[in-house]
């Protein structure tokens, strides 16, 4: 029974945080998570963990840095929201005991 209490305990966080998320973040952010979530999740099953953060943080601060030479608005929230992204992909997405399904809606 203490599989399916853990189980449930992570649906319901992680519906907590998608619904969060959703209501309180502006589009750009949301994007910078997913894409920062499914990059760390992917590099770090090659690399493992540490290297998937680094280099896929790595990414977005030099995106950032891009955006600042650029017609683009660089912001320290689109960092922190990459960090977030990074954390989620490296914790949940990135574990081989859950199974995830990412859908993208555009």
């Amino acid at each position: 029974m203490k599989g399916k209490s853990e189980m449930l305990r992570l649906i319901l966080a992680i519906t907590f945080l998608a619904t969060t998320l959703v209501f309180s973040f502006p589009h750009d952010k949301l994007l910078h998570i997913s894409i920062s979530a499914i990059l760390s999740s992917s590099i770090s099953s090659f690399c493992g963990r540490d290297a998937g953060f680094f280099y896929t943080l790595s990414i977005g601060v030099l995106k950032e840095i891009y955006d600042m030479f650029s017609p683009g608005t660089p912001d320290i929230g689109d960092v922190a929201a990459d960090v977030f992204g990074d954390s989620l992909g490296i914790s949940f997405l990135s574990d081989k005991r859950y199974g995830v399904l990412i859908i993208w809606e555009f």
